[in-house]
């Protein structure tokens, strides 16, 4: 994302010298968004970064209690 602000001033900066007003104002506000986008993402990132912590794997399931029996389907 920086590199593709760099080249949004690059061109708002070509657009000032070719004394293009409309296309320098929306390439201001272009590269002010990207920069900030970039920034945020900067800001975010570590944290996508870090490994997670490890979990401990799920106890398996008790066993049905002895003689308890499940009910029969039910029949048609």
């Amino acid at each position: 994302m920086q590199n593709a602000a760099d080249i949004l001033a690059w061109a708002r900066n070509n657009a000032h010298w070719r004394r293009m007003p409309g296309a320098w104002e929306w390439l201001r506000d272009a590269t002010l968004s990207t920069r900030q986008l970039a920034d945020g993402l900067d800001a975010v990132s570590a944290a996508f970064a870090a490994r997670p912590a490890p979990t401990t794997a799920a106890t398996p399931p008790a066993p049905h209690p002895l003689g308890a029996s499940r009910p029969a389907p039910a029949r048609r």
